[in-house]
């Protein structure tokens, strides 16, 4: 990293013409000062002393060009978006330079048309764009619209009730088979649902900030018209004696009974998602594509933190970098006095 630097502080030194042999130049002694790279010559003495900033114009300098061509064309820059030039004709290349700290611009007769600051001219570069922070500003709104899209994608897996905010709802009926088991489902609780027959669909829900399971179940009754008449259980399941909810029956009762009617194409979607039957492919893609929409949205909206915090590490990891590099040529200044 250091030869780099070196490397580049000489290449500096010998475009702005501060000496014309290289070979004077000392690496083991030349180091860096604060913002500035010394360049000394083999017996101590300074030939250039190289700021940071000038690291950046020579970053950014167009083949061919001198240090003052480079700076009349920044100042020209800086002087037009700042409105104090309005056509850059007016200026002339020859009659304008640097005057201590300041460059200024001048017209073919001598008149002082803008004065810009030698730190301002050091300072304004031609940045390359960054493409991480590209991508930190692209993802904020695409994970936004990511997020939104998938709102709006209607999932086909019916509603159920009782949602008082997140819930999972899975096919309670396979739960009621003798061959599956679920822990909260009692034989008290599989007798009171088959005291009507084996029910045509049942969910079991449970809600993200409750300790408790929802077993609803409905068995059909009769039909008229588009409407199916059904009469349907609901039974709180707790995983603990402890565990308390609005939902839950008074008076210590598990289960309640009430009447339901369907319309023939949710009974089928009921029956398709929560009963024997099995989603439709259509069905299946259009929830592979919300959770993917989801998924994605959530992914791309964490990366600008991700990258800011990176940025963040990167820039530490600079600054003790440069501790340690100072330290490291005082320890040399140290050893080559003794």
């Amino acid at each position: 990293m250091w030869d780099k630097e070196f490397e580049k502080a000489l290449k500096v030194a010998l475009w702005q013409g501060l000496f014309s042999d290289p070979s004077k130049v000392s690496k083991e002694i030349s180091c860096r000062s604060g913002k500035k790279y010394v360049l000394k010559d083999s017996e101590g003495k300074v030939l250039a002393r190289i700021h940071e900033n000038l690291f950046k114009i020579y970053d950014v300098k167009a083949d061919g060009k001198s240090l003052n061509e480079l700076l009349f064309n920044k100042a020209l820059e800086i002087a037009i978006s700042k409105g104090h030039i309005k056509d850059s004709k007016d200026v002339d290349p020859l009659s304008s330079g640097q005057q201590g700290g300041v460059y200024r611009l001048l017209s073919s007769d001598g008149k002082v048309l803008a004065r810009i600051g030698m730190r301002l001219l050091r300072k304004f570069s031609k940045r390359k764009s960054n493409p991480w922070s590209l991508l930190a500003i692209c993802c904020v709104p695409v994970g936004l619209i990511s997020c939104t899209a998938s709102s709006f994608v209607e999932h086909p897996r019916p509603s159920v009730e009782l949602s008082l905010g997140p819930t999972v709802s899975s096919n309670g009926l396979k739960y009621l088979d003798s061959e599956s088991k679920h822990p909260f489902i009692s034989s008290e609780v599989k007798a009171q649902v088959f005291k009507k027959g084996r029910p045509e669909f049942c969910t079991l829900k449970k809600l993200w900030q409750e300790p408790v399971y929802y077993l609803t179940c409905s068995h059909p009754e009769k039909s008229k018209k588009n409407i199916t008449l059904y009469s349907s259980i609901r039974c709180g399941l707790p995983q603990s004696p402890q565990s308390k909810s609005i939902f839950l029956p008074r008076k210590g009762s598990t289960c309640r009974h009430f009447k339901s009617e369907f319309s023939e194409s949710k009974s089928a979607k009921y029956i398709r998602f929560f009963g024997d039957g099995e989603p439709l492919a259509s069905e299946l893609r259009t929830i592979q594509l919300k959770e993917w929409l989801a998924t994605v949205g959530i992914f791309i909206f964490f990366i600008p933190p991700s990258i800011f915090f990176l940025g963040i590490v990167i820039n530490i990891v600079k600054r003790l970098i440069s501790v340690f590099q100072r330290l490291y040529v005082a320890i040399k200044k140290l050893r080559s006095k003794r």
